[in-house]
């Protein structure tokens, strides 16, 4: 498991030293620790994901962000946490070096939108090798508040390649619940395929039970 943080302006000064202790109860409680650095911050090695369990990390993760990480979106990609824009909020992450990749380089991340009127969007775009901001893609809400995320995944563009990449996400809206929930961020090679849904799953929420039932029974009673 790799740990990144970033040292308290306290620790800044000739004399750092660090220290690690284990608090186990026996001596088969092992812990193994290896490659401890401390050192200034550039850029994010390739991969980088962010899922936000750990909330919106500035500096390390983002180098701006008017967003929030919150627990409020429905049936998370993973873990139990997102991002949250609204009105016109905005996000951008840290560099990743991507001047060397092994393979072409996507960028991934998924949304989910409640609140958002029909024709509002969340403008993505990327950082080129410049330091100009491109667009990449426009996520446009339908007016219907989403139960699922939803998957995005776009190659990076030939001017994105770089060891300066980034990418920054900005809400369209109007209002304060205008929202878009993101999720499982990543510059990254690997292509990701979801697996397909169960198709009894009928009110998504990931597992098969008596409410799916119910769903049905209720759908089967209107018809």
């Amino acid at each position: 498991v790799l740990g990144r943080y970033l040292l308290p302006p306290l620790g800044m000064h000739d004399d750092l030293k660090l220290r690690f202790t284990a608090s186990g109860s026996d001596t088969s409680d092992d812990w193994y620790i290896d490659d401890v650095r401390v050192q200034a911050f550039e850029s994010n090695a390739l991969p980088w994901q962010d899922g936000f369990e750990n909330g919106i990390t500035l500096t390390l993760d983002w180098v701006s962000s008017d967003a929030s990480a919150t627990s409020d979106a429905s049936n998370e990609p993973e873990g139990t946490m997102s991002a949250r824009l609204v009105s016109q909020q905005a996000m951008a992450s840290a560099d990743t070096d991507v001047s060397n990749p092994p393979a072409a380089v996507w960028i991934r991340y998924r949304t989910q939108h409640q609140g958002v009127e029909s024709g509002e969007s969340l403008l993505v775009e990327y950082k080129t090798f410049a330091g100009d901001w491109l667009t990449l893609a426009s996520v446009s809400s339908d007016g219907v508040d989403q139960s699922q995320f939803e998957l995005h995944q776009v190659a990076l563009p030939i001017l994105g390649y770089g060891a300066t990449t980034a990418v920054r996400f900005t809400a369209q809206g109007d209002e304060s619940d205008d929202a878009w929930y993101i999720d499982d961020v990543a510059i990254s090679s690997e292509f990701v395929v979801d697996e397909p849904q169960c198709p009894a799953d009928l009110n998504g929420d990931g597992a098969l039970n008596f409410f799916d039932v119910s769903a049905f029974l209720t759908a089967f009673n209107a018809m």
